[in-house]
């Protein structure tokens, strides 16, 4: 099933405007002054509207100054360390004194031994091709 949208022509739009524009939609009297209280009560109390105004503006104008102030700020505060002030305080072991550590080379000997085992697995089907 499918709906079709019919579209006003320009002239049933036109009355269509104006006959809305006849007769407005009334409001209740205590809507509007309910509202105008309630903009009014809005400022701070004791203040008046240009100065509540005028507080919220240098609010923002130093909200903007303590986020540019950070964002200049904030690379000299957080400075990464170069390699030199890393390695400065902590001992680096020599090359020689790692290989001879026996704890460090099992990773490498299992590997070593995994490949060996691979290569003689290849080496024993190309023999029996």
């Amino acid at each position: 099933m499918k709906r079709r949208t019919e579209y006003l022509t320009d002239e049933e739009l036109e009355m269509l405007v104006v006959e809305c524009e006849k007769d407005p939609v009334r409001y209740p009297d205590e809507l509007s002054e309910q509202l105008t209280e309630r903009i009014r009560g809005s400022c701070l109390p004791g203040r008046r509207p240009k100065e509540s105004y005028a507080l919220y503006c240098v609010k923002v104008w130093l909200s903007v100054a303590a986020a540019v102030a950070l964002l200049m700020f904030a690379p000299q505060l957080y400075r990464v360390p170069s390699r030199e002030d890393v390695l400065c305080g902590s001992t680096v072991p020599s090359r020689q004194e790692v290989l001879d550590d026996p704890g460090s080379n099992w990773c490498y000997e299992t590997v070593c031994m995994i490949k060996d085992r691979l290569i003689m697995i290849f080496d024993k089907t190309e023999e029996l091709k």
